[in-house]
């Protein structure tokens, strides 16, 4: 057993320094995106937009992270009319009224995953796994809660 450890210890040893750079600039700007929308910062849009702008630093690629996001919404599933919506603002809003009755841990499995998605949309890597970009954005949103990871903010 202590063998096993001590292979992942050398595995992610070999690996952290390539991953924190695409944590700090991707996956951890895709969690604080989620965590803005979870608090309703999207429904002021023009903070919305400065607070996207500061995320990602560049205030030139805020529309299409909006769409971005919508994109990631729709692709989650969750709530069919959410697709017809036209505006990315109202994509979310459909997206949170649609979620609004599930369970908590439901909820938050739904987070991880439009977080995900969008840090695959942001990366522009979208060939990355579903599952591949899933554990990345757990593994930094578990980095993050425990103060171990700066929080991009």
């Amino acid at each position: 057993m202590l063998q096993f450890l001590a292979r992942i210890g050398l595995f992610l040893k070999a690996i952290l320094p390539k991953a924190i750079p695409i944590i700090n600039d991707f996956v951890i700007p895709a969690i604080n995106i989620v965590d803005y929308i979870i608090a309703g910062a999207h429904k002021d849009e023009k903070k919305f937009r400065e607070l996207l702008a500061l995320l990602i630093k560049d205030p030139e690629k805020v529309d299409e992270v909006l769409a971005a996001i919508k994109e990631a919404i729709n692709n989650l599933g969750v709530g069919k009319k959410c697709l017809d919506c036209p505006t990315p603002l109202e994509t979310i809003e459909c997206f949170l009224s649609s979620i609004k009755s599930m369970p908590k841990r439901a909820k938050q499995a739904l987070y991880l995953h439009l977080a995900a998605e969008i840090f695959k949309m942001l990366s522009d890597n979208r060939q990355l796994s579903d599952t591949d970009a899933l554990s990345l954005t757990q593994f930094a949103f578990e980095l993050k809660k425990s103060g171990k990871l700066s929080k991009g903010e």
